[in-house]
């Protein structure tokens, strides 16, 4: 019942976006630790959607053009601005840098 009452009553969720915006609920608290481009990136999203069904589009095409910005710059020599888009996450079983996350960390 849970999905069918979603799909019927998103037209409610589509009003507030659409009058509001994104930041309906104080998102933007939540996407501070992001810094300043993450910011900058979320309030770009929140001016560009205008409907539900568009957010994951958005988010999608603003992650590629993070992930483009951070190879390039991991081209040029400049590690810091690149570090995140490094090493993409293809692979569940690690982190963003590589880490296996399935490693079970020993106590000795």
């Amino acid at each position: 019942m849970g999905a069918r009452c979603f799909l019927e009553q998103k037209w409610l969720i589509d009003a507030v976006i659409a009058a509001v915006g994104l930041d309906w609920d104080g998102w933007l608290r939540r996407v501070a630790p992001a810094g300043f481009e993450g910011m900058g990136d979320w309030a770009a999203i929140s001016k560009q959607v205008r409907r539900y069904d568009e957010t994951t589009l958005s988010f999608a095409e603003f992650a590629e053009r993070r992930e483009t910005r951070g190879k390039n710059a991991l081209a040029a020599g400049d590690i810091e601005s690149g570090r995140v888009a490094s090493k993409p996450l293809a692979d569940p079983s690690e982190d963003r840098f590589g880490r296996d996350r399935t490693a079970v960390v020993s106590s000795n």
